[in-house]
Parts: structure tokens; C-alpha cells; sequence
């Protein structure tokens, strides 16, 4: 087997990254320190055409090709027959972030001893990372929590605001029942308008020109009508100030209580509908071919057919 058929790519990891490379069976040995992961601390360094890519933990991305490797050979007595042969880093080309470090020594034991520190320098990194995950999810969800009871906050108050209303409508409602049963006997609203409207001393008002809801200062609603005199005046006058309605409209005495006698009598209900009845007339037109009464606008009898003049 050829030489470059024993390499397989395989994930490298450092402090600051990892790097896919090419590696043969010997090395993936000296870069096992004793878990699942590849570590180039024990490899040392690799030539830059065995490297696929790198990916950087600060940069948070990968590229294509070999980092930087920057090695020194210090020859140091470190003492105990120990010497440091050769140092050096994998650096990020982008950002010149440390992505692993490696030493060489003249005893395999202290190769072992920097393999331990990598191992330790990963798992550091590991359990960061996994804090900071840990941290991130708990930070949504306490998101999750705020928004969730934000929007419980904001469907109480939709529902404190839908009972302030149909409070307010019950009380229009209630309000409005009050001032139509004033009265307990039923007249329709249209046969009101245009009724001849007197007062408790039978001086005639005018017609009723139209019927309306008025808003009371303490928030109910009460009936009103509006009368047009002669003068095209208009006076507007209380539901509750009626006192009896019949061919025409009598008003109450508005200082009298509700248990004092009105002013009027039978005879003068009987005179104000007589006299309603004679006004009625006076504004009837009258043909003089058969004398039948027509109404005041009409232009030919209703009876004959003769053009009124």
C-alpha cells in the first residue's frame, strides 16, 4: 500500500478550532489522547498541503487550506535530562487566533504530559461552550415567559375593557327602558308626530315636529320631542313632563308633584279636540262644484274631479 493511500482525513482538534487533515495510522495514535477526539497537540506539525481546512472559534467560520503555523526550535534544558526540542502554533490566517499548540520534547513522557495539558485545554473549551448554550436557552426561555405572559397581561385587559363596555350598555339599555315605561299606556311614535301639544293652562304649544333620545348629565338616556309653533319656534320637552295623550298632547305641571291633580278637565280635553278638529277644517279646501271638503294642497276635488281654485 502506497504511502498516500495510508493518510485519511481526519477532524483535528485544538484550543481555538480544529483542522480536517490528512494523517496516517501512526499519527492518529499520537493525536488519540485518550478520548473519541484527534488532537493536533500530538501530532506536532503537519505540512501545509495535508491540511483541507480549519475553522476558527473566534472568527466563527471555516476556510479552505492550511492555517498559519508559527514554530521556533529553542533547544531548552527544562531539567531531568528534558529538552524542548521545537514549539509552535496554528494560527488563523483571517484573524492570527491561536488554533492549537503543540510541543516536542526529547522524553516521550513529557509528551505525554503536554498531551494531558491539551486534553485539559479541550475539555475547558467543551464545557464553555456547553455553558454557553445552556445560558442561551435558558435566556429564551425565560423570552418565552415574558412574551407569553405579556400577552395573558394583554387578554385581561381586553376582557376588563369588553365588561366596562357591556356595563355601559346595560346601563344605556336600562336607562332608555326607564323613560319609554314612564308611561304605562302604548302610543306609537308616528301618530305622536304632528299631534297639537298644549300646556297644563290648555294654551296651545304647537306640533310635535320630531321624537329623540337626549343623553342626562348623570349618564341615562331619557325621551324627548321637539314642538314647532306657529312662529317655527322649537321648544324641546321631557318624555316624563307628558301627561296625557290622546287626539292631542297635555303637559304636566313641570313644578307639581307626581301626585297633585292636573289642570286640566274632561271639558277642556273634550273643548282642545273640538277646537283641533275645527282647525282641521279651516285648513281643508273646499270645492265649490259639490262642496266636499279636499286637503289644503289639493289642486283637483277629490270627489268630482273639478280643477280647485
Amino acid at each position: 500500500m502506497s504511502k498516500e493511500k495510508s493518510l485519511v482525513e481526519k477532524k483535528l482538534r485544538g484550543s481555538g478550532g480544529y483542522a480536517i487533515a490528512e494523517v496516517s495510522d501512526d499519527e492518529q495514535k499520537m493525536a488519540n489522547l485518550g478520548g473519541p477526539e484527534l488532537f493536533l497537540a500530538g501530532i506536532g506539525k503537519l505540512s501545509n498541503d495535508r491540511f483541507k481546512k480549519y475553522y476558527c472559534n473566534k472568527c466563527e467560520k471555516e476556510y479552505q487550506g492550511a492555517p498559519n503555523v508559527e514554530f521556533e526550535n529553542p533547544n531548552e534544558d527544562l531539567g531531568e535530562n528534558i529538552i524542548l526540542i521545537e514549539k509552535g502554533e496554528y494560527k488563523c490566517k483571517t484573524c492570527n487566533y491561536v488554533i492549537a499548540q503543540y510541543r516536542k520534547f526529547n522524553e516521550s513522557k513529557n509528551v505525554e504530559e503536554v498531551k494531558q495539558q491539551e486534553s485539559d485545554n479541550s475539555k475547558k473549551v467543551f464545557a464553555k461552550d456547553q455553558t454557553r448554550q445552556v445560558e442561551e436557552t435558558n435566556s429564551n426561555l425565560r423570552i418565552r415567559e415574558t412574551e407569553e405572559e405579556e400577552e395573558d397581561n394583554s387578554k385581561k385587559e381586553q376582557e376588563n375593557i369588553n365588561d366596562i363596555n357591556s356595563s355601559k350598555e346595560f346601563k344605556f339599555e336600562s336607562s332608555t327602558n326607564l323613560s319609554l315605561n314612564a308611561d304605562s299606556s302604548y302610543v306609537q311614535i308616528e301618530k305622536i308626530v304632528g299631534m297639537l301639544t298644549y300646556d297644563q293652562n290648555a294654551h296651545l304649544l304647537g306640533k310635535v315636529n320630531e321624537i329623540g333620545l337626549r343623553m342626562k348629565s348623570d349618564g341615562k338616556v331619557e325621551f324627548c320631542f321637539k314642538v314647532k309653533d306657529s312662529a317655527d319656534s322649537i321648544s324641546e320637552i321631557a318624555w316624563n313632563n307628558i301627561s296625557k295623550i290622546g287626539d292631542i298632547i297635555i303637559l304636566s305641571n313641570k313644578n307639581a308633584s307626581s301626585n297633585e291633580k292636573n289642570d286640566f278637565t274632561s271639558s277642556d280635553v273634550n273643548s282642545i279636540s273640538n277646537d283641533q278638529a275645527d282647525h282641521s277644517k279651516s285648513e281643508s279646501k273646499v270645492c265649490p262644484n259639490c262642496n266636499f271638503k279636499n286637503e289644503l294642497g289639493s289642486i283637483f276635488c277629490e270627489e268630482c274631479g273639478k280643477k280647485l281654485e
